[in-house]
């Protein structure tokens, strides 16, 4: 069995506005998230064990995060809206 997001409802305006960049990836723990605009967003990152293992509120268009102090491995982040879009983005840790 594999695990499935199941994404229902999506409001395409808000999805829109969640449009990011995001580098490098792979990392070795930093990088760069960059949003199309300011709107507040939350960032969930997952590790492997669907542990959060980072959770921040954030305005800004440009977010510098660092998981080095993380294992090498897969993370899923999660960005929010407060509009109720969202989108997932995997991330590439490694040494």
């Amino acid at each position: 069995t594999t695990n499935c997001f199941v994404l229902e409802n999506l409001n395409t305006e808000a999805y829109e506005r969640l449009e990011l960049t995001m580098y490098p990836n792979p990392t070795n723990g930093v990088f760069t998230m960059r949003f199309k605009d300011k709107s507040t967003k939350t960032v969930s990152i997952y590790n492997n064990l669907n542990e959060i293992v980072f959770q921040k509120k954030e305005s800004k268009q440009e977010i510098a995060l660092n998981l080095e102090n993380q294992p090498s491995g897969i993370y899923l982040i999660k960005t929010t809206n407060d509009k109720g879009g969202f989108t997932f983005t995997k991330l590439v840790v490694q040494e």
